[in-house]
């Protein structure tokens, strides 16, 4: 039997398929590479964006709440108002703002408790955390949050001290609810395998 004799194309096809094949699936895996990179640069920076949005819409929500309560605390002042005049106040902000819907509150050097909520303190509330935190605000100012025991929420208490004619004082305050935190970081839109976190360390006290 006579052997079979290859040409040349077929020596050379034999050499440069294997070439072409190994070269081929180099360009797959390279491709694949750079796709899943570009893939999370996009996701890194969709991540960097809304992040930007949400602490910009944090820092706005921040800059309305408290804007609003040093307007509350200077009508006080500046009115001069009487325990009662007071209490007539805080009553048209009750439900008004989705951020305090419990109001504003009093509490005044000598210890008296003005609220219009009906909060009903156990003990000084002049020992409080809040309290002790507000007669160094000047201007209102947030504390650090905690879990309202009295309504279950987190919260953050801003307050600050106001003077009162005859050398008397009180502090301002009002329990701010972060509930729209969460609703900022859950209106996160982020593509790929990106993750919106927000953590925070919050200790359980009382407020009011």
């Amino acid at each position: 039997m006579k052997k079979r004799k290859f040409g040349v194309r077929a020596k050379l096809l034999a050499f440069i398929l294997p070439v072409v094949a190994l070269a081929f699936f180099a360009l797959i895996m390279i491709a694949n590479v750079y796709s899943r990179n570009m893939l999370e640069q996009k996701t890194t920076r969709l991540l960097e964006a809304e992040t930007g949005r949400g602490i910009n819409s944090i820092h706005a929500w921040n800059n309305d709440v408290i804007a609003t309560l040093n307007t509350a605390s200077s009508a006080m002042k500046s009115m001069a108002m009487t325990n009662e005049e007071i209490l007539k106040y805080e009553k048209s902000f009750l439900n008004k703002y989705k951020a305090f819907p419990n109001g504003i509150y009093v509490t005044c050097d000598d210890g008296t408790v003005i609220d219009a909520f009906g909060w009903e303190p156990e003990g000084d509330t002049r020992e409080g955390s809040w309290y002790v935190d507000g007669v160094s605000h000047a201007t209102m100012a947030f504390g650090e949050p905690y879990m309202d025991t009295y309504t279950g929420n987190y919260v953050v208490t801003a307050s600050q001290w106001v003077d009162r004619v005859g050398g008397k004082g009180m502090v301002v305050a009002a329990d701010v609810t972060l509930d729209v935190l969460s609703e900022v970081v859950n209106n996160m839109e982020v593509e790929g395998n990106g993750r919106s976190v927000l953590y925070k360390d919050m200790g359980k006290n009382s407020g009011r």
